[in-house]
């Protein structure tokens, strides 16, 4: 299915269980697919967003949503979540080209994981507010984009890696090496792991909970989704 030239593409309040799949969303006024009001347990995969006037993806005061295996390309933003929107996985996605911001959350969203995902050329990766923490990030490839990270309101008290040896995101302006190991990167030899961790937009005050422990000194190659198919 196509859909454009709309105000808005899709807009659901108060439905739970839809699943949005295999469609092409673009150029349209607003939103490609917004999802408000306890729209809960969605299912949003193998989409194609492009040219939106607004977000691709905006998921307000609603739970338990996945954003899985879309191609966001040439939005203003890419996915946004606000409202108390939580327990939500956001995976497999490549989101390019956004105006404002790849990801976003903002006012008390919560208890959101970003795994897997491409983020590249963006005008800002990642804009977190401080008003409330418990984002997980990790796994995700993050590529020069303009502002890797905007933080409002102060630090985020997010989780930025996964732990040892999981580790956390690849950034393409890390500047650090892999010549050590371990939890403390402080064993001789190479785990893929940066040796030191990624301060994030300047938060490398001591005691900041904004920083990668672990960046991954490679990008993720992915195994399958959407992100190898175009």
């Amino acid at each position: 299915n196509a859909m454009s030239s709309y105000k808005g593409a899709i807009h659901l309040r108060y439905s739970s269980n839809s699943t949005i799949e295999d469609n092409e969303i673009h150029s349209n006024a607003g939103q490609g697919y917004c999802g408000r009001s306890g729209s809960n347990n969605g299912v949003l995969r193998d989409n194609w967003f492009h040219d939106n006037g607004l977000t691709a993806v905006h998921v307000g005061h609603s739970s338990g949503v996945t954003v899985r295996g879309n191609l966001m390309e040439n939005n203003f933003g890419g996915v946004v979540f606000d409202g108390g929107s939580s327990g939500t996985m956001v995976t497999e996605n490549v989101i390019r080209g956004s105006t404002g911001a790849a990801l976003r959350t903002y006012f008390y969203a919560t208890g959101i994981q970003f795994v897997d995902n491409l983020l590249e050329r963006n005008a800002i990766g990642i804009s977190v507010d401080g008003q409330r923490g418990g984002q997980t990030y990790y796994h995700n490839n993050i590529v020069a984009n303009a502002e890797q990270v905007r933080f409002v309101n102060g630090f985020s008290s997010n989780r930025w890696d996964n732990g040892y040896p999981d580790g956390g995101n690849y950034w393409s302006d890390y500047a650090g090496g892999d010549a050590f190991s371990g939890p403390g990167q402080d064993l001789t030899g190479a785990d893929g792991l940066g040796d030191t961790p990624h301060a994030l937009s300047g938060y490398d005050l001591p005691g900041s909970p904004d920083q990668d422990r672990y960046p991954l000194a490679c990008p993720i190659a992915f195994a399958d989704g959407v992100i190898s198919e175009f």
